[in-house]
């Protein structure tokens, strides 16, 4: 499936494939700028552990670079959404994301995610809740 891009009318298409070691620590050291600065992680080793949990899924473009990934579950929860009851609905799955940072601010998470809708991934259920 084809997506153009509305900012850079660019076609993008995107390969998700099970998180591996190397690809987690690379993700880790990820930095976003500012707006996106709350998404930056800590490098260290506990979070290459959380993202080989087998619930974490990366994505590359296609031009075989890597461009994000995806997670399910437990793993896309949110501290701040227990308080606010977000997690209440038992029958959904929640799914977060995350983007390589040269490609935030480019409206490009509608099309990253409307991929992962269309490949159908093993964990994906018929409702899911979308944590961004």
């Amino acid at each position: 499936m084809y997506m153009i891009d509305e900012r850079n009318k660019e076609m993008s298409t995107y390969v998700f494939y099970p998180m591996t070691t190397e690809v987690a620590s690379a993700i880790c050291k990820w930095k976003y700028p500012e707006p996106y600065s709350l998404y930056n992680m800590d490098a260290g080793s506990e979070c290459t552990d959380e993202m080989m949990s087998g619930m974490y899924f990366y994505a590359l473009d296609q031009e075989s670079n890597l461009a994000g990934y995806i997670c399910a579950g437990h793993a896309a929860r949110v501290p701040g959404g227990y308080a606010n009851g977000l997690y209440d609905d038992n029958e959904c799955l929640d799914i977060g994301l995350g983007l390589d940072p040269v490609r935030t601010g480019f409206k490009k998470g509608p099309c990253f995610i409307s991929k992962v809708d269309d490949q159908e991934l093993e964990f994906m259920a018929m409702t899911y809740s979308l944590e961004l």
